[in-house]
């Protein structure tokens, strides 16, 4: 593997949702999918946006933000709202270290071996169907297939944190993925420039987005997954579709643009990783649950 831009790495912290009680295994995720959810499945190429998809999750996302307390919202915000002053940091590093870390660093999805991945993966595209789960509760889904969350810190890095956990083994690295995927959006700006009203708003976009606390959305997936040439598996609370895989349209990557924290490998082309999302506000990590 090659190495990528750097950037000074820092340590890891992570919280399991749920019962601490339950044991866990070292898995690694994506096998479930692949037969398991058929009919709630969708592919999604990397470059195959829909501009209607991208307004309404702008829409949805401006509303949950103007609901939010005060101080949330003068920690985070979305690309296009102001920025508030005197924003600080909403979570102290303490606050985001855990006796979870090294449990959950374990049970992530790259840690499982391809043939048990991929059988998981079958599993879950298979089973939607035949188990109902349309009407199912994002954990219930979940729960189906033995898997669980890892909770994200809920400081507006939620969806870059997730992905650094599946990239590079710990949410605080987050600050790489975001880079990256601003990176990607100005080197490839004759197409992400497209989804904003003129220029000026899409400079404003690239400028907030940019900024720790800034939610990331449906154009920073994408990005993220053409920057590192990674397939990303989203689990959403969405009764229909729940199952997206963001593919990216080709898997070269540009070392300039895929930032990695300092000492850490490029992952390898094609990677999976696993979202789960709730709309239209968080994201948390997924691992496998241990049976028995």
């Amino acid at each position: 593997m090659g190495q990528c831009s750097t950037q000074d790495a820092v340590g890891p912290q992570l919280q399991l949702r749920g019962d601490s009680g339950n044991s866990f295994a070292s898995v690694d995720l994506a096998s479930r999918f692949q037969d398991g959810a058929k009919e709630d499945t969708f592919v999604v190429n990397s470059r195959q946006v829909d501009l209607e998809v991208v307004r309404n999750q702008r829409a949805e996302a401006a509303v949950a933000s103007s609901n939010m307390s005060q101080m949330v919202r003068r920690n985070t915000r979305t690309a296009l709202q102001e920025q508030s002053e005197g924003r600080g940091s909403l979570f102290s590093s303490s606050e985001m270290r855990t006796g979870f870390q090294r449990i959950s660093t374990s049970l992530r999805m790259s840690r499982m071996g391809t043939m048990k991945r991929n059988q998981m993966i079958e599993d879950v595209t298979e089973a939607a169907p035949k188990e109902g789960l349309q009407g199912a509760s994002l954990e219930q889904r979940l729960q189906t297939f033995g898997m669980q969350m890892v909770e994200m810190a809920g400081d507006g890095n939620c969806q870059f944190r997730t992905i650094a956990f599946n990239l590079f083994r710990s949410q605080d690295h987050h600050a790489a993925p975001r880079r990256a995927a601003v990176a990607h959006m100005k080197k490839h700006a004759d197409f992400f420039g497209v989804f904003f009203e003129d220029e000026a708003e899409f400079q404003k976009y690239l400028k907030n987005m940019s900024i720790s606390g800034t939610w990331g959305d449906e154009l920073t997936l994408r990005a993220v997954v053409e920057a590192y040439g990674c397939i990303a598996h989203v689990v959403t609370s969405e009764p229909k579709n729940w199952h997206l895989v963001y593919e990216p349209e080709n898997t070269e990557v540009d070392p300039a643009i895929a930032v990695c924290p300092k000492g850490m490998d490029m992952p390898k082309p094609r990677k999976q990783i696993f979202l789960a999302y709730i709309s239209p506000i968080h994201y948390n990590a997924i691992v496998a649950r241990k049976a028995g």
